[in-house]
């Protein structure tokens, strides 16, 4: 699944009327997700730099095993405290649009199959040629649903 994010050039503030559109959700809103990116691969870095460091303290007694726990450890505990501290701040991916939303254009957001981005962006293009359409990483819910 991809993201992508178009801003609409109609007129609207936060009052109005969207209809059945969803809103986008607590996690959506937050900074969970790219928090959680950068602690696991910072974390993962401290901890095999650790593991590495470990292993020479011991002189190689633990040999790879120490890198690889080390490692799992540092990420998995980095993750966790990153992903915690970034649910509570807004979601730093969409501050790029909080100008134009301001003036009044739309943000839409939508989650779609890979296979299909092109064709999504060709519809929308072809409905409002002044629309740029940018693509975020992939949405990966925390607690899938169906």
């Amino acid at each position: 699944m991809q993201r992508l994010c178009f801003l609409l050039p109609d007129v609207a503030n936060e009052r109005t009327e969207l209809g059945d559109l969803p809103d986008a959700g607590k996690i959506e809103e937050s900074d969970f997700y790219p928090q959680l990116k950068r602690g696991l691969a910072l974390g993962g870095a401290i901890g095999v730099i650790g593991g590495l460091i470990a292993m020479r303290a011991a002189g190689a007694v633990f040999g790879g095993g120490a890198v690889l726990l080390f490692g799992l450890i540092g990420a998995g505990v980095n993750a966790l405290l990153a992903a915690t501290a970034g649910a509570s701040f807004p979601n730093s991916r969409l501050t790029q649009f909080e100008k134009a939303i301001e003036t009044g254009h739309v943000l839409v957001m939508v989650n779609v199959h890979s296979g299909e981005v092109a064709a999504i962006e060709q519809l929308v293009e072809s409905r409002h040629p002044e629309v740029e359409v940018e693509t975020l990483e992939p949405h990966t819910p925390v607690f899938p649903h169906r």
